[in-house]
């Protein structure tokens, strides 16, 4: 049986696999969410082990520009768990007042 430290690394990695799995849902042509995804941005952390932001913007159903964020310690697991929360309808989005404004 492997010891305590393998198990959860093996369960960290599971999870990560997993939520990656879910941008290739998003990214499918037949994706059926609330918002079609047009761009995924990370910013990476001056100070390592601090936060990994994701900034995903989109298109709501009626054409809205929106965008959506998500932060975590590392790159992957911020990227796992923004796709997590766009694949289950859990991510926040907020009309882009950026794009509204006529800005890209």
């Amino acid at each position: 049986m492997p010891d305590k430290l393998t198990m959860n690394t093996s369960d960290s990695d599971s999870r990560l696999v997993a939520g990656l799995w879910h941008w290739k849902r998003i990214e499918h042509p037949n994706w059926l969410g609330e918002v079609t995804v047009t761009s995924v941005k990370a910013k990476l952390p001056d100070v390592k082990g601090l936060e990994t932001m994701v900034i995903v913007t989109g298109d709501a159903a009626d054409g809205t520009p929106v965008v959506g964020f998500h932060s975590a310690i590392g790159l992957l697991e911020a990227l796992a768990g923004a796709a997590s929360r766009i694949s289950s309808g859990h991510m926040k989005w907020k009309v882009d007042e950026y794009r509204t404004n006529g800005r890209t």
